[in-house]
């Protein structure tokens, strides 16, 4: 079954633009019945609602990186008329389609369905793209090996350390900077090493502390809502599996990190934040 549900994710993203029901049915050789059961048993969504989240989703980054007219993007999508285009767009994305090229609110994503048997995908990803000017991250630089893993072992041993010491607080009351919060922050060296921060955005640098001078970038930016650490790694899955395979946009590689709030990590409505950084 499940090589079945991916012909049919994979015809959708070929012609997502214009396929129909019927289409995907005689492409596949299926009857259009079985396909909507079928795909809704495996993913928990109905193949139509499927095809307009990922044609809305697309539209989104379309009208965030091209300068077509939303009436243009209307007509691709499949809408009859920009009206009906907008409405739609607005159920998704809580917003006009104008304002995603004016704001930078959060865009919700729905990521192309490429989840392991019998995981049912039934939430959309929130996202924000969003260009920070350069700034600064004080705080303390670790070098450390990813080989076997030993970045993994290292750094919550790092963050229990900081917690333990009440230097959490301390790098709060140093937080001037763009970014509220506590940085965990990522930077290959190598294919072998990587150095690893824990600090916060500053105006500028501060005396004692490491700094990393972070130049004018753009970024991708998900919320992670939850009790840590389960909500952090759980975004970072997703990020990973489904949202960077398909969003279009390309990753810098030199830099992401996560943004900590100060605020209680085991509640339910904790909400850190990762940030990408794309090219």
């Amino acid at each position: 079954m499940q090589t079945i549900v991916h012909k049919i994710v994979d015809t959708i993203e070929e012609h997502l633009e214009t396929i129909s029901l019927d289409e995907l049915a005689q492409t596949l050789n299926y009857s259009k019945f079985y396909l909507q059961r079928l795909f809704a048993f495996e993913t928990g969504v109905g193949l139509k609602t499927y095809i307009r989240l990922r044609r809305l989703s697309r539209a989104a980054f379309e009208l965030k990186e091209s300068e077509q007219r939303v009436i243009d993007i209307a007509y691709k999508y499949g809408y009859e008329t920009p009206e009906s285009f907008t409405k739609s767009y607005k159920q998704q994305h809580h917003q006009a389609p104008s304002k995603t090229r004016s704001d930078n609110q959060p865009l919700r994503i729905y990521p192309m369905y490429r989840q392991e048997p019998s995981r049912k995908q039934e939430t959309m990803m929130k996202v924000r793209i969003e260009t920070r000017d350069a700034f600064v991250i004080s705080g303390t630089k670790y070098e450390m090996s990813i080989e076997n893993n030993e970045n993994l072992e290292l750094i919550p041993s790092l963050w229990d350390e900081l917690n333990t010491s009440g230097n959490d607080q301390t790098l709060f009351e140093m937080n001037d900077g763009p970014i509220k919060g506590v940085l965990g922050v990522c930077v290959p060296i190598d294919e072998s090493k990587m150095a690893y921060w824990i600090g916060t955005a500053t105006q500028q640098a501060v005396s004692g502390y490491d700094a990393l001078h972070v130049p004018t970038s753009r970024f991708a930016v998900f919320e992670a809502k939850g009790a840590l650490p389960d909500a952090i790694q759980t975004a970072w899955q997703a990020i990973m599996q489904d949202w960077i395979p398909t969003s279009g946009y390309q990753i810098d590689g030199g830099l992401d990190f996560e943004v900590y709030p100060n605020e209680d990590p085991t509640s339910n409505a904790h909400i850190a934040e990762i940030w990408i950084k794309l090219k």
